[in-house]
């Protein structure tokens, strides 16, 4: 088989992953977990559709999606194949097609289809064609013990082991059958008896039912002659008790009739006394009701006119408000005095504003007041323009007396400043020989950075070299813990067995002492007799026999239960083992690097020990340079102290700097900063208070206004409020009126009230109430008279019938016991049925019994044959020493002679490899184990080909998953060539991490993970 291509759509990291495959070598290179073996994955789900847990549908699926789907395209003999195969959570898709046409779509015909054609099913092609990881190095590694088992998985051949247990089991459970029928067997004899003994008691119960039968006939001929009689006396005691109760009932009718009479009689004096009151309180009704309405009008008209009214009363109290608000104002302004801020003033521009007094300020205008206050702005500006100036002067004459502190520094830092410059040209020269010895020293600096991490190297490879003879001494301890553990198992398998046949025994011995204290006479096996001390001796031994086996069971189960316990560490450190394999390999590769980082070491120190004889000038330099360069620093800050006064000097223009300071004393003259800030406060003081003046007119200007609108709305609104007042007072009048007439209104609706509750109570008017009540009463005497004459009729009834209450109770007790009688006669004659019915099914079991065991002869005879047969298949065909003896000797001249033609393509100096009976290899007459390391994995690779031959004569190619696994570098560097001269394989595709396997590529792949998702890609 070749392969020619496959795509991967949504199965676990590859969401769309398409391939070609050519002939030759093709390596997929990756990290782990990056989705190499996935692939491989994908090929073996294409071909097989394989089950179990690594073949989930979950497991498979990536997350989020709906299907996942793989396409398979290999070619054999000519002939193009393509399987395409689909998978949903609940459906499958699977199409084969041969040279482009389609051949099946189910997945079990596409399956059975796939094995014709390969000639190999999943397991074959998992043993041949695919070559899992640490599988080459292994093979060599293993003891002949262990390459016999490795071998014999690969072959197939422990298929027929694990055949020979399962006839094992398959014949213990029909032991079992043929203990259990051997049981039932024993039964036989005791079924006959049991059935003669069952025939003699269904005879005695047939005789008996009878008997029952008879008696219950006459019983019945008792029963219908006293049932006549008991009719009779039930017939009278029907009729007098309906009697009874209708005299019962007449006698209620009677009440009920009184007391609705004496109702009647009550609400018709009522009626009269209330009509009597309704037609005194008439009058002061309708007085009260016309008033009441007066007062309802004068409500509304008082309601409607509420918000004006309000109105009013609140313009009245704004008036108020606003009349205060002017007052106010007014006197504020009478108590100013301008006199008193300007008495420190003699400016002219102020003068006109001493003139005004408080008695003639009202007299100006308030655009006066307002040009006022521009004049005091313009003097305030005019002080601070002469406040700046007075700053100007301050900043010049700062500068002055900084040109002069200048000039007096430059003379100090001259001396200082030229020795800083010789010392900058020194360090220029010595920089320049120091520049020639810069190479050398970087060179030794990059010898100490690699010195360095060289050490660092060995003494993190020795760190993890202290547990590698732990690894190895529990590594080679492999094999010995292995037979332990098989040795455990094998006891544990044989102790469970002994258990569950002593378990058998104690559930017999349980059962025959149970039967055995059921028993009184007899014995109920032999149907001997059997005296009461005998049974008694029986069991007590019985009890002995059981407790016996149970303390053998109790003992046995602790024994498998510490064997467990063992079973149990014995496994965790076979886990422990494997895991540390892995690890293992990867000490090993370390252990060999070693060696080689301390040639490193060694050559990196002699290079630095020459290095240092030719810089000890440099240090000299150095040391020089390094003075010259303390004496910069020093001298640094005083030649850029010089250097800045002269730059300062330079920028600065003495003389124009003076002719400013002239010009500013002029402008100033005699102010000073304090005097402008005493006069700017007055100025302020004066501005504030002018503000304030003018703010005051004008809010009493609009309060002025305000007042006048105000007192127009007042007026506007006199005629309604007066109005407003004259209703109130009308309606205050009326109700006090209305609570005289309340008392005759409250008991006139009383009345109407009772009135009204009669006129509903009897369903009439209130003017026909009286004459209604009148003629009701009228009717009621006459149906009681009525009822009192049927009452009389019914007494004299009852006392005409001649019934017996006594002789009427005597009769149902004597008639009862009959039927208590005739029932329990009854049940024993259903008990007696029921019992016979039981025992004539019992019979009936017991005859189908003895036919079974009948049955259970014949069985018994059938597995005993079987059991004969079973043993000898087992024995012949699948032993040890059977065909699995044949195959094995059939396959190691076939693996050996296909090894050998793959290994002389490796062009080593040996010829032949000798797989023994014992499983050791010998080449060319030597034991494999003297072979350098790159020639073992020669001959493991060979092996391990050959082995895939054998299984699958016609392969073509093969999948090498991490071949290189567990291999140090000088063995990987052997495979590799290896590879390059294997001709016999005509496709070859490996899967690793390791990037030297890119040079005997003909064909590379480089997978890569992003995120969750693979990427593929040809280099």
């Amino acid at each position: 088989m070749i392969i020619k291509s496959i795509k991967i759509e949504n199965f676990k990291s590859h969401r769309n992953t398409k391939l070609q495959l050519n002939k030759g070598i093709t390596t997929i290179i990756g990290h782990n977990g990056s989705g190499k073996s996935s692939i491989f994955q994908a090929m073996n789900f294409a071909l097989f559709s394989p089950r179990g847990a690594n073949f989930k549908i979950d497991n498979m699926m990536q997350k989020g999606s709906k299907s996942f789907s793989i396409e398979l395209e290999f070619e054999i003999r000519g002939n193009s194949y393509l399987v395409k195969r689909k998978r949903y959570q609940n459906k499958t898709e699977d199409k084969l097609y041969i040279n482009g046409i389609l051949n099946v779509e189910s997945s079990s015909e596409v399956n059975k289809k796939i094995e014709e054609i390969l000639e190999l099913d999943n397991s074959i092609f998992s043993n041949a064609v695919y070559i899992k990881q640490g599988e080459i190095a292994n093979l060599i590694q293993m003891t002949s013990g262990d390459r016999k088992e490795v071998i014999g998985k690969l072959l197939g051949i422990e298929r027929y082991e694990k055949v020979y247990e399962k006839i094992n089991i398959i014949k213990k459970a029909y032991e079992e059958r043929l203990f259990e029928i051997n049981g039932e067997l024993k039964q036989e004899i005791e079924v006959t008896n049991l059935l003669e003994k069952l025939n003699l008691e269904i005879l005695r119960l047939e005789t008996l039912k009878k008997e029952i039968n008879n008696e219950i006939i006459n019983l019945e001929n008792i029963k219908v002659e006293k049932n006549n009689e008991l009719t009779e006396f039930n017939q009278k005691f029907i009729k007098i008790t309906k009697l009874r109760e209708d005299l019962q009932e007449n006698i209620s009718e009677i009440k009920n009739i009184s007391l609705e009479l004496q109702n009647l009689e009550n609400s018709l004096k009522s009626v009269d006394y209330e009509s009597l009151k309704l037609e005194n309180n008439q009058e002061n009704y309708f007085k009260y009701l016309k008033v009441e309405s007066r007062i309802k009008e004068l409500s509304e008209k008082i309601k409607s006119h509420k918000l004006e009214y309000d109105a009013f009363q609140k313009l009245k109290l704004k008036e108020e408000s606003l009349s205060m608000e002017i007052l106010e104002i007014g006197k504020k302004i009478n108590e100013y005095s301008f006199q008193e801020s300007f008495k420190d003033l003699n400016l002219n521009e102020v003068q006109i504003l001493k003139n005004i007094n408080n008695k003639d300020l009202k007299s100006h205008s308030i655009e006066d007041l307002k040009k006022y206050l521009v004049i005091l702005n313009e003097e305030i500006l005019k002080l601070d323009f002469i406040k700046e100036k007075i700053s100007e002067l301050e900043f010049v004459e700062k500068q002055i007396l900084e040109i002069n502190n200048q000039k007096k520094l430059k003379k100090e830092f001259e001396i200082d400043s030229k020795n800083y410059d010789i010392a900058v040209e020194k360090i220029s020269e010595l920089n320049l020989k120091k520049n020639q010895y810069a190479n050398s020293l970087k060179e030794k600096i990059e010898l100490e950075k690699r010195l360095n991490i060289e050490n660092n190297e060995k003494m993190q490879l020795n760190k993890s070299l202290k547990e590698f003879m732990d690894i190895e001494l529990k590594i080679n301890l492999e094999k010995n813990t292995k037979d332990k553990y098989d040795q455990i198992c094998e006891k544990i398998s044989k102790l469970t067995e002994v258990i569950a046949g002593n378990e058998i025994v104690l559930k017999n011995s349980l059962v025959s002492k149970a039967e055995l204290e059921k028993t009184v006479d007899e014995c109920n096996i032999c149907k001997s007799k059997i005296t009461n001390d005998k049974k008694q001796e029986l069991l007590l031994a019985y009890e002995l026999e059981q407790e016996n086996l149970e303390k053998v069971i109790e003992s046995l189960k602790n024994q498998v239960e510490i064997l467990n316990r063992k079973k149990e560490i014995l496994n965790s450190e076979l886990k422990i083992i494997n895991g540390l394999k892995p690890k293992y390999g990867e000490l090993l590769e370390k252990k060999n690097s070693i060696l080689k980082v301390e040639n490193s070491i060694n050559e990196l120190e002699l290079k630095l020990t020459d290095m240092k004889k030719n810089l000890c000038e440099y240090e000299v330099i150095k040391s020089e340079l390094s003075n010259y360069e303390l004496q910069k620093s020093r001298l640094k800050e005083i030649n850029n102290k010089y250097q800045y006064c002269i730059q300062f000097l330079n920028n600065i223009d003495e003389n124009n700097v003076l002719t400013t300071q002239s010009e500013l004393l002029k402008v100033i003259g005699d102010y000073d900063v304090l005097k402008i800030q005493l006069m700017k406060k007055d100025l302020e003081t004066l501005k504030d208070n002018l503000k304030e003046i003018l703010q005051n007119l004008e809010r009493e200007k609009v309060l002025n206004f305000e007042l006048t609108n105000v007192k127009n709305n007042i007026y506007s609104k006199l005629g309604l409020v007066e109005q407003y007042l004259e209703w109130e007072t009308e309606k205050s009048n009326l109700e006090v009126e209305l609570s005289m007439h309340k008392k005759y209104y409250e008991e006139f609706m009383e009345s109407m009230a009772v009135l009204k509750s009669h006129s509903k109570a009897y369903s009439i008017e209130i003017t026909k109430l009286n004459d209604y009540l009148r003629e009701k009463t009228f009717e009621k005497y006459s149906v009681l008279t009525k009822k009192n004459t049927l009452r009389n009729k019914l007494i004299n009834d009852i006392q005409e019938i001649n019934y017996n209450e006594e002789r009427h109770k005597e009769l149902n007790i004597y008639f009862e016991n009959i039927l208590k009688e005739l029932h329990e006669f009854s049940k024993k004659f259903e008990r007696i049925s029921s019992e016979l019915t039981v025992k004539k099914e019992n019979s009936e079991s017991l005859n189908k019994k003895i036919k079974e065991l009948a049955l259970k002869k014949e069985e018994k005879q059938k597995i005993e044959s079987f059991k004969e047969y079973l043993e000898k298949i087992r024995r012949e065909v699948f032993s040890k020493d059977g065909f699995q003896k044949y195959l094995r000797e059939k396959y190691i001249p076939l693996i050996q002679r296909h090894a050998n033609q793959i290994f002389q393509e490796f062009e080593l100096p040996y010829s032949h490899i000798q797989l023994k009976e014992d499983y050791s290899l010998i080449v060319d007459g030597l034991p494999v184990e003297t072979l350098s390391g790159g020639e073992q994995i020669a001959v493991s690779l060979a092996l391990r080909l050959g082995i895939s031959k054998a299984v699958c004569n016609n392969i073509e190619c093969i999948i090498l998953d991490e071949p290189t696994a567990y291999l140090d570098e000088e063995r990987r560097k052997n495979l590799l060539n290896i590879f390059r001269n294997i001709k016999t394989i005509s496709q070859m595709a490996i899967i690793t991490h390791h990037q030297e396997l890119e040079q005997i590529a003909d064909n590379i792949l480089t997978v890569r993970k992003i995120g969750e998702i693979s990427k593929v890609t040809l280099e």
